[in-house]
């Protein structure tokens, strides 16, 4: 199963884990490349064009946006490898590196993983990269939104 999502000059990124979907389309997911590494990538559409904000994140923090102590939004902007992918008129996707994201293209700040099914989660994750994708078909959201989510430093 061919099952590359990104494709940059140098990695190409699968799906992985799916965490949260609307409508049928995967909005927030885990993918990894060819060497292991993992990456958050959050989808996010405008009027004009569909877009992603891709971020290649530590196993830790993984763990930690899995067990609430890590919210969606903080792991993309302390991610290391930061990159924004766009579909063009025809559909093809330009992906490229950038030096930070635009809060615009990103969760809501606070948006933190539901601890209803935190040890299903850290089980998927502990099976990638597996050459699996895995979905999740729960009715109930894995990710919720805090309100007044508590202040953090380096913002």
């Amino acid at each position: 199963m061919n099952n590359v999502v990104f494709t940059m000059s140098d990695r190409n990124i699968r799906f992985g884990l799916e965490l949260f979907k609307f409508d049928g389309i995967p909005m927030l997911f885990i993918g990894y490349d060819d060497e292991n590494r993992r990456y958050l990538c959050y989808y996010g559409e405008t009027y004009s064009c569909r877009q992603w904000a891709i971020a290649q994140v530590q196993d830790g923090d993984l763990d930690r946006v899995i067990a609430q102590k890590l919210d969606v939004y903080r792991a993309f902007v302390n991610s290391g490898a930061k990159f924004f992918a766009k579909a063009d008129d025809e559909g093809k996707l330009q992906c490229r590196r950038v030096t930070s994201y635009d809060d615009k293209n990103l969760p809501e700040q606070g948006t933190i993983c539901d601890d209803f099914d935190i040890d299903w989660a850290k089980a998927e994750l502990a099976k990638l990269p597996s050459g699996k994708p895995s979905k999740w078909e729960a009715s109930k959201p894995l990710l919720m939104v805090v309100p007044n989510p508590p202040a953090s430093g380096n913002q």
